[in-house]
């Protein structure tokens, strides 16, 4: 592999504490008890799922306005993720990767300044030779098209890319695309069958992979 698309939250960066928080927070505004909410849950479907899969379960449980939810969630998450950091062992694999002539791409669904903060604050934004982000204006995953927009504008070779995330709808969209995919499972909490051409569950043995991958080439 010469390119590498990642997928931010739950791929690269450990984002999902954070972001279960701000949703606890957010129901917790709107009058909803701790004792009431699993946070677990929360979090599995967040991962399984999305997070407006989250805010439409939880607004229709708990009769709540989903809009509201999504803003107040929002209020709460816009802080709280910068405390985010990248997974352990994130931050050499993205640096060798780099001095192994590979190039790095960033795929997602959140918005630029905090996806620029958190890069900056860590240290990892010469990493990256483009970033599609939600300012772009894109189609969601699993459409492609976000995929190859990257793909036509740095003229990537298609058969060399791969896309990684730790969702299906990350997976699914690479293959809609036509290039190999990895799913990061971290916890080993998707059950749904991927697909994925490849999976793993840490940095560690990731690198190894792309290590291997590139000396195979």
């Amino acid at each position: 592999m010469k390119n590498i698309i990642w997928d931010f939250d739950g791929t690269l960066f450990d984002t999902y504490p954070q972001m279960v928080n701000s949703f606890l927070l957010a129901l917790n505004k709107m009058h909803i008890d701790d004792f009431e909410i699993d946070e677990y849950e929360i979090y599995e479907i967040m991962r399984r799922h999305s997070l407006s899969t989250a805010i439409q379960k939880y607004s229709a449980h708990f009769n709540l306005d989903p809009e509201k939810l999504r803003k107040n969630y929002s209020h709460f998450e816009n802080q709280n993720v910068l405390n985010a950091k990248p997974f352990q062992n994130a931050e050499s694999l993205l640096k060798n990767s780099v001095d192994n002539g590979m190039k790095n791409f960033i795929l997602t669904h959140r918005d630029q300044e905090t996806l620029l903060k958190l890069l900056n604050n860590n240290h990892l934004s010469k990493c990256f030779e483009d970033i599609v982000d939600k300012d772009s204006d894109f189609p969601r995953k699993p459409n492609p098209a976000s995929i190859n927009h990257l793909i036509e504008v740095n003229k990537l070779d298609r058969y060399a890319t791969m896309m990684i995330g730790d969702r299906i709808i990350d997976i699914k969209a690479g293959l809609n695309a036509g290039i190999k995919t990895v799913l990061f499972d971290p916890d080993a909490i998707i059950i749904e069958k991927s697909n994925a051409d490849y999976q793993f569950s840490n940095m560690y043995d990731l690198n190894l992979f792309l290590n291997d991958s590139k000396k195979d080439k």
